[in-house]
């Protein structure tokens, strides 16, 4: 009987163990770039229409939480801290509001209506994520793009890497390193996408 009693005590102890036990929060976090300001009636730079189509990830990246390095071979995720959507999915979006702003183009679409465009970029995103570098961390975005014509011939292939120092060693601001490095890239983009049709 007394050995009952103590099993019974123990279930107890370890049910309210478990109730009390917290399980932490999952946030969830965007891609927001600075806003560029299209002048209003301002034709565009070039009467050619470009169609983005999303943008593929490598599989480490594809996911949603957000991913780590604390050194070259090893890559980790964190369980608790993950993007509002597949980050190809956030940076394709991110990127197809830049390009309207940058106003180089007379029409900017949406992949799904690609069929309609002169040109075609897509792209890969081969890294985005935290690096720790000893003391520093950084928020790291390595992307390619390809720029091809109607007939998926290739005109422009562009590799950006870029390294954003991490202000405080706090999830949100690692975030918001890899945004600035995001947007750092597609701002790379837009000037050799304008050098490229400046001479055509």
């Amino acid at each position: 009987m007394r050995k009952l009693a103590i099993y019974f005590l123990i279930l107890t102890m370890v049910a309210i163990l478990l109730q009390c036990a917290s399980v932490p929060d999952t946030h969830y976090y965007f891609m927001e770039f600075e806003n560029q300001q299209t002048p209003a009636n301002v034709t565009p730079k070039y009467d050619v229409s470009l169609a983005v189509i999303k943008f593929s990830a490598k599989p480490f990246y594809a996911g949603s939480r957000i991913a780590y390095r604390e050194n070259l071979y090893e890559g980790k995720h964190y369980h608790y801290q993950r993007w509002a959507a597949s980050p190809a999915e956030l940076f394709t979006d991110k990127l197809v509001g830049q390009l309207r702003a940058a106003n180089l183009f007379s029409q900017v679409i949406n992949g799904y209506n690609y069929n309609k465009s002169n040109y075609r970029l897509s792209g890969e995103i081969e890294a985005i994520e935290e690096v720790d570098e000893g003391e520093q961390w950084f928020g790291r975005v390595k992307v390619t793009f390809f720029l091809s014509d109607v007939n998926r011939n290739l005109l422009l292939q562009k590799t950006f890497d870029k390294k954003t120092l991490v202000s405080q060693k706090a999830p949100l601001e690692i975030v918001k390193s890899i945004n600035a490095s995001a947007q750092a890239c597609v701002d790379e983009l837009i000037k050799e996408l304008d050098q490229f049709f400046s001479q055509k």
